[in-house]
């Protein structure tokens, strides 16, 4: 079952032209194993996931988001010649934590990254207005074949059009495909796994959904395992600061040396 997206095609054609936007039911997508590509990317992002654990581990125990979403859009990209876009809601779900990937183009990733900064802050954008908003409220994929670049700037806010405008893109773009997937864990969606082909050749197409979502919903099983480690450690840090505490408070002659104890431990 393939289903328009009527909403973001109306905002589209504000200059008469229209363009094909879908929601995707996975299910009906080709299986990602049957996929050469798709089988090499998803082995990628294990090997590499499994790669950035062994390491973190061995010299600490908090696990860094932001190097796992660093780290599987690189790893994607490798495979994938366009810009590998991880977006992962904050606590605040109305801002994200953006990383770009580009082993092809890697000057338009120091373009978003620029982009992204001037927008909110470094490495954080507004999730409202975006695609991605639309692919995690929906659950759903979305993906658009062919569209000019003109008409995915019209998609863009306000800021994002003058940005472009004033900002000249380092590459030429003409026609772009755009494929966005939700990421998610369990029933919960996280954040959104994007692929950008800034030259619209043929890279993406309908047969990259399925291993495209399998690999998101990798990833964002993956960063809600390391965010439940690092709730867990410091949980175990909070504890361990209590008992040193009362300790403290109960053995200590010198109230200055225990209010600095306390205060080394939780300051």
């Amino acid at each position: 079952m393939v289903a328009p997206v009527s909403s973001l095609s109306e905002a589209s054609t504000a200059r008469g032209r229209s363009v094909c936007i879908y929601e995707y039911s996975v299910s009906t997508t080709p299986n990602a194993l049957d996929s050469p590509r798709g089988a090499q990317v998803l082995a990628a992002v294990a090997d590499a996931t499994v790669n950035l654990y062994s390491e973190v581990l061995a010299v600490q125990a908090r696990v860094d988001i932001d190097a796992i979403l660093t780290t599987v859009t690189s790893a994607i990209s490798r495979h994938v010649p366009a810009t590998c876009v991880a977006v992962q809601m904050k606590s605040d779900p109305d801002t994200s934590r953006v990383v770009f990937g580009d082993h092809t183009y890697p000057a338009m990733v120091r373009y978003l990254d620029e982009y992204v900064t001037a927008l909110l802050r470094p490495g954080e954008a507004p999730t409202t207005g975006s695609l991605s908003e639309r692919v995690i409220e929906s659950s759903a994929p979305i993906f658009m074949p062919k569209i000019s670049a003109d008409q995915l700037r019209l998609m863009a806010s306000e800021f994002g059009q003058n940005y472009v405008h004033d900002h000249p893109l380092p590459i030429s773009v003409e026609t772009i495909s755009v494929l966005v997937v939700p990421m998610r864990s369990g029933p919960a969606v996280v954040g959104a796994l994007g692929l950008f082909d800034w030259k619209g050749g043929g890279a993406l197409s309908s047969a990259d959904i399925d291993w495209m979502q399998r690999a998101a919903d990798r990833i964002g099983i993956t960063i809600d395992n390391a965010q439940l480690r690092n709730k867990a450690i410091d949980r175990v840090e909070r504890i361990g600061a209590l008992g040193d505490a009362a300790l403290a408070i109960s053995s200590g002659q010198d109230l200055r040396l225990t209010l600095k104890l306390i205060l080394e431990r939780w300051v």
